[in-house]
Formats: structure tokens, sequence, C-alpha cells
């Protein structure tokens, strides 16, 4: 079994708190409890958008932190406000190309970066 991702420990733990079953809260967003039970322990990382948004309205909770845990367990991530067309495209080109990089393409790109960009912690 893999491990929970955070959106399906919350997910799990919102719905608890919210007095639903797995096979209740199903019914109510239409959609299988055996999917719900797949990303609450871990086999699927997220869902999508629209099911995300049923989920916090059955649940009766807000829908941002829902969506938002449930983009880092896809590994989404979000730009600033206002990127120009070249920033979108650029981006778009990372997003399509990113599975085909090779490790050498990927130290290029970080060695591009300026000095002041975030690193990941090791």
């Amino acid at each position: 079994m893999s491990n929970p991702s955070s959106f399906g420990l919350l997910l799990r733990k919102r719905r608890q708190e919210a007095g639903f079953t797995l096979r209740g809260l199903a019914r109510v967003i239409g959609t299988s409890h055996a999917l719900l039970s797949q990303v609450e322990h871990g086999r699927l990382p997220s869902l999508g958008r629209d099911i995300v948004r049923n989920i916090a309205a059955a649940l009766a909770v807000s829908p941002d932190e829902l969506e938002k845990a449930a983009a880092v367990s896809r590994g989404a991530f979000s730009l600033p406000a206002g990127p120009t067309p070249l920033h979108v495209e650029v981006g778009a080109a990372l997003a399509s190309a990113w599975p085909k990089l090779s490790a050498r393409d990927l130290r290029a790109l970080r060695a591009a970066l300026p000095a002041s960009a975030p690193r990941a912690e090791r």
C-alpha cells in the first residue's frame, strides 16, 4: 500500500468530521466508494477539480483547502498572477516536455535560474 497523500489524509479527516462513511459520501457526490478509498489510502494521488468541489459542497467546507491539497498531491503548482505571454509559453513547453527531460536537461534549466530562486531541501 502507498502512503496516503496529504489530500487523501485531509479528505478522510474532513469526511469523518462531517460524519460521512465512504459509501455515503460517494453516493452524495455521484462517484464510487472504491475511488474515494483509493485516494484516502494513497493508491491514487488525487481527484479532479469538479469532484473536489463536489466533495467540499457535500462536506460543507471551503473548497480552497481541499483544492490546494489536491493540487499538491497531483504535483501541480501555480504561477504568480500576471505572467506574460512568454511566461505562459515557456511554462506550457516545460509542462509538456517535463516527463522527457533528462537529468542533464534539468541541471541546465536549474543553472539558468537566478541564484536567488528557491531550492528544494535535501
